[in-house]
């Protein structure tokens, strides 16, 4: 993204770098728009993102064989 396009992907507000979002199928979204998305869709994303990041770990973790 460029720093003058860089927007909530919901309510299309300008976003700077200082800004707080969340990256929903690689859109950002402003705090505000993610706290007013239903509860089950926030736990869902939640446990989407431990799920990868456990598998991210998981990869490091493996003994290469030369």
């Amino acid at each position: 993204w460029c720093v003058n396009c860089f927007a909530c992907s919901t309510c299309n507000t300008k976003l700077t770098l200082k800004d707080k979002f969340v990256e929903i199928d690689l859109k950002p979204v402003c705090k505000h728009c993610y706290e007013k998305m239903p509860d089950e869709f926030k736990r869902r994303l939640a446990k989407r993102e431990r799920e990868a990041k456990e598998k991210e770990k998981q990869k490091k973790k493996k003994p290469i064989c030369l």
